[in-house]
C-alpha cells in the first residue's frame, strides 16, 4: 500500500483529507457504538463485560485498508481524485487503528505514563525501522537479488521482523 502512496498528491488534497481522515473514524465507530448499546437495552448480548459494545462498534468504523486499494487498483480508480481521497482516509483509519489497540489493553484505567510509554516505543519502532530500511535493506536486497528464493525469503524475514 505504501508502495503506491504518493504523499505529495495527498498533501495537494489538504484539509478534505485531513478533516475527513481526524472525524470519520471517532464518527463512525461512536455512532456503531451507540448503535450496540442501543441493541444491548433491547436485550441482544455482544458479549460479557462493559466494554462489549465498544469492542463491537469500533471496527464497524474502520474499513480494510488492503480490500479497498485492490479494488481501486482492479477499477483503475487509484490515480483519480477520489481514489486518493479514499487512499489518505484509509491511512488515517490505519493510525486510528493504532491508537486504539494501543489504548485497548488499559480501557477500563487508563494511565497517562503508561499510554506515553507504549507511543514512544511505537514511535521509536518506527524510527529504527525506516533507519533500518534505509540503509541496510538495499544493500542486503542487492546482493540477495542474485537468487530469486533467497530475495522471497529475505523478503519475508523483513515481513516478519516488522511484526514482531
Amino acid at each position: 500500500i505504501g508502495l503506491e502512496l504518493d504523499v505529495s498528491e495527498l498533501a495537494r488534497m489538504g484539509k478534505v483529507v485531513l478533516l475527513t481522515g481526524l472525524f470519520q473514524f471517532p464518527i463512525c465507530a461512536g455512532i456503531m457504538t451507540g448503535l450496540f448499546m442501543l441493541f444491548e437495552a433491547m436485550g441482544l448480548s455482544w458479549g460479557s463485560g462493559q466494554y462489549a459494545a465498544l469492542y463491537v462498534g469500533m471496527p464497524c468504523g474502520i474499513s480494510s485498508t488492503m480490500i479497498v486499494v485492490k479494488l481501486l487498483a482492479e477499477h483503475a480508480e487509484m490515480d483519480t481524485a477520489p481514489g486518493r481521497l479514499t487512499v489518505g482516509i484509509l491511512i488515517f483509519q490505519d493510525i486510528w487503528a493504532i491508537v486504539v489497540l494501543a489504548i485497548q489493553p488499559d480501557l477500563a484505567n487508563p494511565q497517562v505514563l503508561g499510554l506515553l510509554k507504549t507511543f514512544a516505543m511505537i514511535a521509536m519502532l518506527i524510527i529504527i525501522a525506516l533507519a533500518y530500511a534505509k540503509f541496510v535493506m538495499p544493500a542486503v536486497f542487492v546482493l540477495a537479488s542474485k537468487s530469486i528464493e533467497l530475495m522471497l525469503i529475505i523478503a519475508l524475514a523483513w515481513c516478519f521482523f516488522m511484526c514482531c
